[in-house]
């Protein structure tokens, strides 16, 4: 797996020497919450709610640039414009890609990240 399209491991380190062990803490309370933020765009695309789903896109976009999650960040941001264009079918097709991509930014967290 390339780790560097997934994380910008740059952004990793600045924040590692800015808080030292807090780090961890940080990644652990983003990885539990990624389901929920996963299941909220869901929820949001299957009842046809593009307030919510922008809200969701929005919060999962941010929560993403904070860890450096490039692609991550990089799909909510067009999922985003996708609830602002009231543009659902785009919406579903970008859900997918933004799964895989948060299991993969889990992935690289736990196993890169937690571990140091």
């Amino acid at each position: 797996m390339d780790t560097q399209n997934t994380l910008d491991h740059e952004v990793l380190q600045s924040l590692r020497d800015a808080l030292e062990d807090e780090l961890n803490g940080l990644i652990e309370v983003f990885i539990s919450r990624l389901p929920a933020l996963i299941g909220q765009i869901k929820e949001a695309i299957a009842d046809e709610d593009l307030t919510a789903l922008h809200f969701s896109a929005h919060s999962l976009k941010g929560a993403s640039g904070n860890f450096g999650a490039k692609g991550l960040h990089n799909f909510c941001t067009k999922l985003e414009a996708s609830a602002d264009a009231k543009d659902l079918q785009a919406a579903a097709e970008l859900f997918d890609a933004i799964e895989k991509e948060a299991k993969k930014v889990e992935q690289v967290l736990t196993e890169e990240w937690l571990t140091r």
